[in-house]
């Protein structure tokens, strides 16, 4: 099943299906991490870049022939 989408208080909700690979994303100033997971917890993929290094071509590269269905990213306000 897919994903549907509502939106509460002026935040969009998005309700992740079943069997749906998600791809999470934890941005920080130093470095950023991700991982697999899915509705029964973290799957084994995991991958951590500098995020002074992140640019569309280190991205494809370190995603190149995973397969997920959605993206959450969680960030903080970058650092000046």
């Amino acid at each position: 099943s897919g994903c549907g989408q509502s939106e509460r208080n002026g935040f969009q909700i998005l309700r992740l299906g079943k069997n749906m690979a998600w791809l999470l994303i934890d941005n920080s100033n130093s470095r950023t991490k991700f991982r697999l997971g899915n509705e029964d917890g973290l799957l084994d993929w995991s991958a951590v870049l500098p995020t002074s290094g992140l640019t569309p071509s280190s991205l494809a590269a370190l995603l190149d022939g995973l397969n997920f269905n959605a993206v959450l990213v969680a960030s903080v306000v970058p650092q000046t």
